[in-house]
Order: structure tokens, then sequence, then C-alpha cells
């Protein structure tokens, strides 16, 4: 599924056999984006009308199904809205097209000293510029190499809520394409210590160490046992976010460690 197909802002009108014509088919990611472009041409007379409110609040992620019908997910304040054919119907948060991200996340002002990772992966981060998406290359320890596309959409709130995340896993090929857009990039070494992920930047960022937990509900999210290694929760510091961070400068980040009395310095694992 590319870009454009898996999150459409869209408005009128009553064809949508049209459009499932248009993304029907398509072999890799090179035509997939070409196929994209044509299918925007029909979008004018492709769906039905949803009302404006939706388009307000934020991104219409649209799926054409196997019978022809229109069915999407739009948000409107905090609440998830299905569009089936032009009728909005509520649903739940957790729907196929996007999740609800609970996260929390903390400064350290070093490396754990005893605990062993039970996993470690090379993470480098592509955020293609002007969207809301990220490109990911892993690659474990046996040399194993996942490729993902990630789109968030913010919306912090209560509970460690970080927004709406969708993530889609890519072949290479698929990978290559997206590969050539500009984007600002973000490497880094995570290791996995349950709860906790915690990741070891590199280049310009060199010395910044998180602490990230990722959890399926509120509860869980205000259950965590903090470990004596989290320095400082920056949980509702969107400075810390991957996006921010990929446009930070040395200079930043080490005036951002000052506010919370952690130097920057290089550090090796």
């Amino acid at each position: 599924m590319g870009i454009e197909e898996h999150l459409i802002g869209v408005a009128n009108n009553p064809r949508p056999s049209k459009i499932a014509n248009a993304i029907d088919d398509f072999g890799g990611a090179g035509s997939c984006i070409g196929q994209v472009a044509a299918m925007k041409n029909q979008i004018g007379s492709g769906l039905a009308q949803i009302g404006q409110d939706c388009f307000e609040s934020g991104t219409v992620a649209v799926d054409v199904g196997e019978d022809g019908d229109t069915r999407g997910v739009a948000r409107r304040g905090n609440s998830m809205i299905a569009l089936e054919s032009g009728n909005n119907v509520k649903m739940s948060p957790r729907s196929k097209y996007a999740r609800i991200e609970r996260e929390r996340r903390f400064l350290l002002d070093r490396f754990p000293d005893s605990p062993k990772a039970v996993r470690v992966r090379r993470i480098t981060d592509r955020y293609i510029e002007g969207t809301r998406l990220r490109l990911r290359e892993q690659r474990d320890e046996a040399g194993t190499v996942t490729f993902k596309l990630t789109q968030k959409l913010p919306s912090p709130g209560k509970e460690a809520r970080q927004g709406l995340i969708t993530t889609m896993y890519l072949t290479a090929g698929e990978f290559a394409v997206f590969e050539q857009l500009p984007a600002k990039k973000l490497v880094k070494t995570r290791y996995s210590l349950p709860p906790f992920g915690i990741d070891v930047f590199d280049g310009r960022l060199q010395g910044l160490i998180l602490a990230e937990a990722e959890f399926d509900s509120a509860a869980a999210a205000r259950s965590l046992v903090l470990s004596s290694f989290a320095a400082r929760e920056v949980s509702g510091d969107h400075r810390f976010t991957g996006g921010r961070l990929a446009c930070a400068s040395r200079g930043d980040l080490r005036k951002w460690l000052s506010e919370f009395d952690i130097p920057l310095v290089s550090r090796s694992r």
C-alpha cells in the first residue's frame, strides 16, 4: 500500500468502483506510486462526500474493499470515525488502520551497568520531509533485516498517549523506492531490557541515551515500575521524539539535556 493510497484527504461524490479499479492491482512500489498519481485524478468523482468536520480535525485514511465500498477512518477530536460509503459510524480507536500509541520515555545519564540485553538491533530511521512518515531499516544480531513504513499522527493525551500510529512492512525493493525521498536521518542501537528498549544514539546525537516502554493500555502505563537508571521522564516533551531529534543539532541537544543536569558527552557502549 503506497503513501497516498493509505492516507488520502478526500472529498466529493459517489463512484467508489472507479477508485477500486485504479488501485486494485499493483506489483511493486514503483508502479504503486504511479497508480496513486493516476488515482488522484479520479478522486473527485470517486467517493461519497465526507463532512467538513472530519477534515478540520485531521487526515482521513481510505480503503476500497473488494465489494467496491469505500471505508476509512477519520479523527474527530479524540474519537475515531469509521467512514463507510459516506456514512460516519463510531468505532473503536483500535482499528485496522491505526492504533493508539502509548509510550513513556526517560532520559538516562549512563547506560545501565548490569542488565544484559535480550535483543540488540541497529536502527536507521529516515523521517521523510514534508510528511509524518518514518522509513525504518532494522538489523538484528543475526543479520536479519526488517523494513517498515510508519505514520505517526501526534495527539498527546493522558495515560502516556502519544497519538495514532500505523505501520506496514516493506520488501527490500519497496524500501529502496522510499529511500530515495528526501529525509532526515537518525541512527541508533536499541537494547531490549524488558519492559524497556534503551536507545543509544550515534552521529551528532552521540551521548544521548533514551529508555522507552510501550503499553497496550492506560492501566499498564500507570503500573510501570521505574528502574533506577531512569533519570528523568520526558514522555510529554516533544523535543525527545524521533521526528524532532532527527532535526536537532548537537547544540540543541546539549541545551536540552542541560535543563535536566545531564551533560552531553560521547559514550561508548
